[in-house]
């Protein structure tokens, strides 16, 4: 909703939020509220894949939903040996999403599913991409996910895979 209201107010709205911004010098202030709610709510939600057949593999899926600041949804994490896969929540703020996760794996009944543990790292968006930093501490992605489909959305494999002869 962008909207003039006489010629002194201008009605505007990001992600749910609205605003009401005077027109001249503190509509610069309220531009940059309007900026920094949109950074706030950064869009998490789709069906997001890393894939990368190498040695044992590596296979990730997020599918996420996204109501505001919260989102929600399921995850798999694995290899071609074993893997894991449950639920997962979070918070979004500043840019990213608080990430905590449960397990459908029955060896791990403290986060057995529907019981959320701690917060297992967050979610970044970058450009077309998902980041997935499984601490805070990381200053590396533990995987860097695609939206599923997308031309971007390939086996990491066939490339990225040390020649081993």
């Amino acid at each position: 909703m962008d909207r003039w209201r006489g010629d002194k107010e201008i009605d505007v709205a990001s992600n749910g939020a609205a605003f009401s911004c005077a027109v001249g010098v503190a509509a610069l202030a309220c531009v940059v509220a309007l900026y920094a709610h949109a950074g706030q709510h950064a869009e998490f939600a789709g069906d997001w894949v890393y894939s990368n057949s190498c040695r044992f593999g590596h296979f990730v899926n997020m599918e996420i939903t996204q109501q505001g600041a919260k989102i929600a949804g399921s995850w798999a994490d694995g290899s071609r040996v074993r893997g894991w896969n449950g639920e997962l929540q979070g918070d979004v703020r500043d840019g990213r999403a608080s990430l905590r996760l449960c397990t459908q794996d029955d060896a791990k009944p403290d986060y057995a599913c529907p019981n959320f543990g701690q917060e297992a790292g967050y979610l970044q968006r970058s450009g077309q991409t998902l980041l997935w930093f499984r601490s805070s501490y990381m200053a590396e992605p533990y995987a860097v996910l695609v939206p599923a489909g997308s031309e971007a959305d390939r086996d990491h494999g066939e490339v990225d895979c040390p020649d081993e002869g």
